[in-house]
């Protein structure tokens, strides 16, 4: 039997530089013996669907009566190991699938928006690449630009409609120290959303190595059929990745990719290194990540193509050891420097020094100074009748925002900028993260 002291006590003790990612080192754990798994059941699912309609439309042209459409489909799964789970889909059924939440862009990059079809996000973490998490979002909550080797929303979806997956078929799951990831899909055509007939392959492998580091590689294939020819063109895409983490606070992500691409021969490449080190007291990170020009991973997701950035940060961190107020003092100071992939223009550069106060009631305030200069090499539409003329841009803006813990029943983060934008002025007031939870049943998330 163990006993808590109280709702803050842990069963192992962590350190405390790992602040509140801590949860998820599963290495400072603690260890339980005499545990006993129970004997492996049977895992085999088979779930059908048949969807019907009838029609009748005496305005269309030609008329139609009582048109009767008819589809039917079902999704397998079958357990082959502990470790290793088949999926099988035929004519699959995405009606029950939430909506996509809706989104403003404010940037000049594309928007992301995540999975939510089920047969997709099952084993989703197994075809991260490059030290990059699918989804993942940076403390600004925009997405980084670590490109996405494999993307499952660019299966079964064209300009904003839907295309019919015939058939599918994935192995994932884990053998011994190895974690494996075979994907084979088939998609069909649909002329309204300009989608031809395309296969999707992808193969992830990762081996674990030493205590907590792994070294894996990744490819990814996409054929097409255009209509009414029986021509093909593909994509293939390929490389391998490294994640090393030694002692508690030291850890090196890397990455190197190449795709091919029919008529795109050559700056056809992208790759990163990055070198965190998280003391408590002290902190740094550097990173490097370049994407070429002709860097087409078509089954992926690349945010920015055509770019090298150079990013550094140091963090300075002090503790108070008596204070019933405070519980740590951070300054922390980065530089960004963003060039395109040729070395021949400067896109962005960007210092930040930022102020951030941890209170022991686990709440956070931050002010921080931001200087940017921006390249915009057109000219970039913001809204109707408003455009920003291409040029260099330099600009400033002073950042405030309060995090409350996430203990209270009325949570989240408030927001503020002040200071100049483009050749303009900006006043930002925002809440992102909320929640407020009126009982055990009722949660309400505003942003």
């Amino acid at each position: 039997v163990i006993k808590w002291k109280n709702e803050n006590d842990y069963f192992s003790a962590a350190p405390a530089s790992f602040g509140i990612g801590a949860i998820n080192r599963m290495q400072t754990g603690g260890t339980l013996v005499g545990l006993e798994t129970p004997l492996q059941s049977l895992n085999l699912e088979f779930k059908p669907y048949l969807v019907s309609s009838l029609n009748t439309d005496l305005s269309a042209t030609p008329r139609y009566t009582n048109d009767l459409t008819k589809n039917v489909g079902f999704d397998f799964k079958y357990g082959l190991t502990r470790g290793l789970v088949f999926d099988a889909t035929v004519n699959t059924d995405f009606a029950q699938v939430e909506e996509d939440t809706q989104q403003v862009n404010l940037t000049r990059f594309s928007l992301f928006f995540p999975e939510k079809r089920d047969f997709f996000l099952e084993g989703e973490g197994i075809f991260a690449f490059g030290g990059g998490a699918i989804g993942e979002r940076s403390g600004n909550g925009t997405i980084p630009d670590v490109p996405i080797l494999f993307f499952s929303r660019r299966i079964g979806l064209s300009n904003g409609q839907t295309v019919p997956v015939r058939t599918g078929a994935r192995v994932t799951g884990r053998a011994g120290d190895y974690t494996l990831g075979i994907v084979n899909i088939e998609t069909g055509e649909k002329p309204s959303a300009r989608a031809d007939a395309t296969n999707f392959s992808v193969v992830r492998l990762k081996r674990n190595i030493l205590r907590r580091s792994s070294i894996g590689v990744m490819g990814t294939g996409r054929t097409v059929t255009p209509l009414g020819n029986g021509t093909t063109a593909s994509n293939i895409t390929g490389g391998f990745d490294a994640i090393f983490n030694f002692y508690r606070n030291v850890g090196f992500v890397g990455y190197w990719a190449k795709s091919s691409t029919p008529g795109l021969e050559g700056r056809d490449t992208s790759y990163r290194g990055r070198f965190d080190y998280t003391g408590d007291n002290f902190g740094l990170q550097l990173e490097h990540i370049a994407v070429e020009d002709q860097f087409r991973p078509e089954v992926g997701y690349v945010r920015r193509p055509d770019f090298r950035r150079s990013f550094g940060d140091i963090r300075v961190s002090r503790r108070t050891r008596r204070s019933r107020t405070f519980r740590r003092f951070n300054l922390d100071t980065s530089f960004d420097y963003v060039q395109n992939a040729a070395h021949t223009q400067v896109q962005n550069k960007e210092s930040k020094t930022t102020f951030n106060v941890e209170l022991n009631n686990s709440d956070v305030a931050r002010i921080a100074l931001r200087n940017t200069y921006e390249l915009l090499p057109r000219n970039f539409a913001i809204a109707r009748d408003v455009t920003v003329p291409r040029g260099g841009y330099a600009y400033r803006a002073v950042e405030a925002s309060y995090s409350f813990g996430q203990q209270r029943r009325l949570a989240g983060t408030v927001n503020t900028a002040i200071g100049s934008l483009y050749g303009g002025t900006i006043r930002t007031l925002g809440v992102s993260n909320g929640y407020a939870t009126f009982n055990r049943h009722l949660n309400f998330e505003p942003g």
